[in-house]
């Protein structure tokens, strides 16, 4: 769905804003059978701030009193590091391939060299 300026509820525009998030990041949270609030399943809606405070981008609609804020794509520190990963051993996996092969062909030169220096009478 995408984000605009026009309230879905009323039809009437909306203010562009953020909320901001100073010391931890945003995140909503589903609420359970008996209305408390499950913290395992969390959406975040903002990154962490590191140094001084981020925000998550909303939009706010006067009439209804509503916020929206869109759920962005954000990349946690273990995301990166499997990127990372995945990328550093699938090129050091290749690497290990390509040399394995490479020894491969080299013993099959020799064997091939020993055969053809082999005397032919030897057996």
């Amino acid at each position: 769905m995408e984000i605009t300026n026009i309230c879905p509820y009323c039809g009437k525009e909306m203010r562009e804003g953020a909320l901001p998030a100073y010391k931890y990041a945003l995140t909503w949270c589903p609420r359970n059978e008996q209305g408390g609030i499950v913290e395992g399943e969390p959406v975040r809606l903002s990154k962490t701030p590191v140094l001084g405070g981020v925000y998550a981008p909303a939009h706010y609609c006067e009439s209804c009193c509503v916020v929206i804020v869109p759920v962005p794509e954000i990349e946690t520190f273990s995301d990166k590091a499997g990127k990372w990963l995945d990328k550093t051993l699938g090129s050091l996996g290749d690497r290990i391939d390509r040399a394995a092969e490479r020894r491969e062909e080299e013993k099959a030169a020799r064997e091939r060299e020993e055969k053809r220096n082999k005397d032919p009478w030897e057996v």
